[in-house]
Formats: C-alpha cells, sequence, structure tokens
C-alpha cells in the first residue's frame, strides 16, 4: 500500500464550531475512505488523490478532538496513524458510544473486519464502493420482474471471485437482458499483472479471490480479514494455485470485499438447506429483501438473513437498530451466524443474547449449525422425514 507522503492537510477550521457529532456517519465516512485509499495498493496501483469521504471523516475526527481540548490532527498521514487505534482510546469530545469502544479501523495496511462491516451495513456507502452495480441490477430486474435474473448474477459474482473466459461467456448467454450481460462485464476486470506463460497465479483457498504478487513476502496474504483471522497471519494452507489462462477475469475489489465474500456463508446454508428435498428454499427473496426464504411441507415460510461478524457487540448493536425486512409472507424471521464465530470467540453467543433484547423484536437468532437442526426437527413436526 503506497500513501502519499505531502502534508495534506484536514479541514478542521470548517468543523470547529460543531458542537455534536453522528458516530454513526463518522465511522461509516473514515471506513469508507480508507477502502477507497487503501485497496488499490493491493495490486501495486498508487493513489493520486486521498478520497472524499476520508477527508470529511477526518475532519469530522478533528473538530470532536478540539471540543475535547486535545491537539487535533493536521493531515492524513496523521490521521492514518491514529485510526490504528481503538476508538475508545481517542481524545474526542463527545464520548463515541460504549459498543464502539473497542472498534479499529485499520490494521497495518489493511482495514479492518469492523470497518467491512460499518460499510456493508449501509447500502447507501457500500453501493458506491461497488459502483452500484448490484443496485443497478436489482433496480434492472425489478423494473422487468426478472428475479430469478438477479439470482443468477448475484450468484455468479459470488462462487466465481474468479472466472474463466469460457465460465464468464456461459454465464454472460445465461442472462436474458443485454443491460445485465453490460453490468457483468462492468463487474469483471482481466487478473492484474499476469504472469509470463506457463505459470500460475495464486489465490485463497477460503474465498478465491486473487492474491497480490508482493515480492518480498512469502506467502502472499489474502486481504480478507475473516481469512486472516481463520488461518493465522502467514499460514501458507489456504494458498492456492490457479492456471493462468487468456481471459481470465476477477470481480472487481469492491464486489469482492462486499459481495463475493460475505456471500459465502449464504451459499453455503442455502446448499445445505437445497439438499433438504421436503423443503422449498429460495435465495435473495424480493430481490434481496433478506437471504434465504425457506418453505415447509406445511407451507409455513421462514426468513434468514446470514450475518458474519468478528465483533459480537457491534453487531448486535447494528442488528438493533434495524428492522428485519418485512418483504413477503413469512411466519418467523431469523438472523444466522456462522459456527466459527462460536470456536474463535466462546462468548460470542452469550455477547449476543446479553444484548439482543425480546422486547418488538420480530426476529430471533441462531448459529448455523443449531438453525439447520431446528430446521430438521421442523421438518419432521410436519409428519415427513428430514
Amino acid at each position: 500500500m503506497l500513501i502519499q507522503k505531502d502534508n495534506h492537510n484536514c479541514d478542521t477550521g470548517s468543523h470547529s464550531s460543531i458542537n455534536s457529532i453522528d458516530w454513526d456517519i463518522t465511522l461509516v465516512e473514515l471506513s469508507a475512505g480508507l477502502a477507497q485509499l487503501l485497496e488499490p495498493g493491493r495490486d501495486g496501483r498508487t493513489v493520486e488523490v486521498y478520497p472524499r469521504r476520508l477527508r470529511l471523516g477526518i475532519s469530522r475526527l478533528a473538530a470532536a478532538m478540539i471540543r475535547a481540548g486535545a491537539r487535533p490532527i493536521y493531515s492524513i498521514p496523521d490521521a492514518i496513524r491514529m485510526l490504528q487505534e481503538p476508538v475508545g482510546r481517542w481524545d474526542v469530545s463527545p464520548r463515541p458510544p460504549e459498543y464502539m469502544s473497542a472498534t479499529t479501523l485499520m490494521d497495518g495496511e489493511y482495514i479492518t473486519e469492523d470497518a467491512d462491516e460499518l460499510i456493508i451495513d449501509n447500502p447507501d456507502i457500500s453501493g458506491e464502493l461497488t459502483q452500484r452495480i448490484m443496485l443497478r441490477v436489482i433496480e434492472n430486474c425489478r423494473v422487468r420482474g426478472d428475479q430469478e435474473g438477479y439470482v443468477r448474477f448475484r450468484g455468479f459474482v459470488i462462487e466465481h471471485p474468479v472466472a474463466s473466459q469460457m465460465e464468464f461467456i456461459k454465464a454472460l448467454n445465461s442472462l436474458g437482458d443485454e443491460d445485465l450481460r453490460t453490468l457483468l462485464n462492468e463487474a469483471y476486470e482481466e487478473v492484474p499483472n499476469p504472469p509470463t506463460s506457463g505459470e500460475d497465479i495464486s489465490i485463497c483457498e477460503r474465498c478465491g479471490w486473487t492474491l497480490p504478487r508482493v515480492l518480498d513476502r512469502n506467502p502472499s496474504r489474502c486481504g480478507n480479514r475473516r481469512c486472516l483471522q481463520l488461518d493465522g497471519v502467514q499460514s501458507p494452507r489456504f494458498l492456492g494455485k490457479r492456471s493462468w489462462e487468456p481471459g481470465l477475469r476477477r470481480v472487481k475489489t469492491g464486489l469482492a470485499r462486499y459481495t463475493s465474500q460475505p456471500g459465502g456463508l449464504e451459499m453455503r446454508l442455502y446448499g445445505s438447506l437445497a439438499e433438504l428435498k421436503q423443503l422449498r428454499v429460495e435465495l435473495w427473496p424480493g430481490y434481496d429483501a433478506y437471504d434465504i426464504g425457506i418453505t415447509f411441507p406445511d407451507g409455513e415460510t421462514w426468513a434468514v438473513d446470514c450475518k458474519d461478524s468478528g465483533r459480537p457487540e457491534l453487531l448486535a448493536a447494528l442488528l438493533g437498530r434495524e428492522e428485519f425486512p418485512m418483504s413477503g409472507s413469512w411466519q418467523r424471521a431469523f438472523y444466522v451466524f456462522p459456527d466459527y464465530r462460536r470456536e474463535l470467540n466462546p462468548q460470542y453467543g452469550r455477547i449476543i443474547k446479553s444484548r439482543w433484547g425480546t422486547d418488538g423484536r420480530a426476529a430471533s437468532w441462531r448459529f448455523d449449525d443449531e438453525f439447520l437442526r431446528m430446521v430438521k426437527r421442523r421438518i419432521r413436526e410436519t409428519g415427513h422425514n428430514a
């Protein structure tokens, strides 16, 4: 990652009179700006201009430091160093909410999983970072009443973070609308820095995206925070290879980070549910109102939204601010979390439970293995074998 070495000043003066700060907005602005700043460096490209959202977020942060009587940050490189620290350590006024105190936005040259989750939770910001491609796909399919086209498009992006020319052509031919085919072309790019003839490219076998060709690191590291957390800082176990061929494409950076990689959980859960032949299982009903719809033999319908977060207290707070989508006529609704989060943090479920609450909540939550057992019990209640 290459950061400019000039002393680009933050516009602190224009914000010094602000008497309050919306920390939700400020942290999302900072996260989005960091994503725009840091992502281009993963393939050796440089950043010419500091992103507007980063400058805006840092200006808000500087104003909060002035209100606290602290020496404000005056340059973006200074701010970059500050953003490596947990939010609770920032000398600012007013103080951020307690559930944000352990949130960090940067770790070395990567944005953190916390930052990713703040972005994913804000469709406008994640849409901006993905060139609004998925939002345009939804709009296109909704106008034409093409739910199947939406599922094909999104499913391909998730299941093919790297695609051969043949796979890509087959996907284009499966889309019945020319505008959708144009959007799929926009969603992908040629794999950068192709190797010489006869060499392989490195991919992460967990998330499937390309690994940067960095000469002073062996092995290369995946930039996906979930992969780093699961595999250790420099574990080679999930370092995969793929044969180079002309026309090899990868999904663009923003879509990889905010569509392909988070989508792995919902696709795995969908696959497990689809094996239960007594069910009718639907992906992304209502053009992604939620992730999975399940209809049991007696007609009862469950709605599922998958969430994968390393910070249970932040996740519970984010979910507590939103209503489960009411699209469709479901009888029960669930947020489903991956079981590996409980393995990494044995207190994960306890933290969620302590912050969840029950008053007026339309949805409950389960880990994915628990949820599958619940589905099988419900099938047996209808008089069918699971």
